[in-house]
């Protein structure tokens, strides 16, 4: 049976560790590299007498056993990990569809009525079954309280998102406008904070005054707040906001998962850079991506992931035919424990 090459102490074999990096799009580059002896050319695996003679005899194997290094899977390498090491970023969730105006959906499909009626058909499924995922995990799927035997479930928070999603683009741009490290910390998630610091941190090196940002209006219809949940919000003529995707993914954990709601919003800003001196108004129509991290059964606050782009056409053929750009979770996750941090972006 084959067994593993382990490091001996002595000069003879040397085998170093590897350490791999994240994959995907949001993956960061890992500082440490991976070295081999120039007299190794090959690793072998196998126990036989050659190799023994190799090591000069120095290996015990009936001694060997109780010192392998015990290798978990993915899975339990996740359980016994904590919500700091899980970090707050894992990227978006896959199969998040953000659908373009119609202008681009026609010009991208060349007018054709049946293509378009395929993606106004995956867009209505994707909306029924992420509502369904939301509901599932919050709420029918909810564990029992051990003492009085009922359901502890979580509130669905449907008619909360739009003003959440207001809330957390206010905060974010005012706090990056003033350079408050302390509130961008509390409502944002690892990737686009450390994009603020930097952001920040060259600002004040290059000793330019704090910038200038204030939400002048929202354009478009405002509604009460029992209108703004699905299915009703969908059907709202000019809101200045609505919910276009709100996904729920589980983790590998007890009573974890990760839910991203992103939502357009549009309005009128005034804002002054700081390497500029003209105060600017115009028109914005940005696509808020806020997450909220479930773990353990303990939820956490809502965070602002980022902003994106409406889906591209590629994208959307890439989602009818199954084949999603978006690295999976699994992937994700497995490269978060080697060592690896995926992270979110401002674009």
């Amino acid at each position: 049976m084959s067994r593993p090459v382990l490091t001996v102490p002595t000069k003879a074999v040397k085998i170093s560790s590897f350490a791999f990096a994240s994959v995907g799009q949001n993956s960061r580059i890992c500082s440490q590299c991976a070295y081999r002896l120039s007299s190794i050319s090959t690793r072998s695996f196998s126990t036989t007498r050659h190799n023994n003679a190799k090591l000069g005899g120095l290996l015990d194997h009936k001694n060997l056993d109780s010192k392998l290094p015990k290798s978990h899977s993915m899975r339990t390498r996740m359980k016994d990990a904590g919500k700091q090491e899980l970090g707050n970023d894992l990227g978006r969730v896959p199969m998040s569809l953000v659908m373009p105006s119609i202008k681009t959906l026609r010009e991208g499909f060349s007018g054709q009525v049946g293509k378009l009626a395929k993606v106004y058909w995956f867009n209505l499924k994707t909306s029924v079954t992420d509502w369904y995922g939301v509901f599932y995990f919050r709420w029918w799927d909810a564990q029992r309280d051990p003492t009085t035997g009922k359901k502890m479930r979580k509130p669905l928070e449907l008619g909360e998102r739009h003003e959440t999603a207001r809330q957390l683009h206010q905060s974010f741009n005012s706090a990056l406008a003033r350079g408050d490290v302390a509130e961008l910390e509390q409502i944002a998630c690892d990737g686009v904070l450390s994009q603020a610091k930097r952001r920040i941190e060259l600002r004040q090196k290059r000793g330019y005054p704090p910038e200038k940002w204030q939400l002048r209006m929202y354009t478009g219809l405002k509604y009460p707040k029992w209108l703004e949940k699905w299915p009703v919000s969908v059907l709202l003529p000019r809101a200045s906001t609505r919910v276009v995707s709100d996904k729920l993914s589980p983790l590998p954990l007890p009573e974890s998962y990760i839910r991203q709601c992103v939502v357009r919003i549009r309005s009128v800003q005034t804002y002054e850079l700081a390497t500029e001196e003209d105060l600017k108004i115009s028109k914005h129509t940005e696509y808020v991506v806020m997450q909220k991290l479930t773990f353990k059964g303990e939820d956490g606050p809502w965070r602002i992931w980022g902003t994106v782009e409406p889906s591209t056409i590629q994208e959307i053929n890439d989602m009818l035919e199954g084949q999603d750009s978006q690295s999976s979770f699994t992937e994700r996750l497995s490269n978060l424990m080697s060592g690896g941090f995926p992270g979110g972006r401002l674009s």
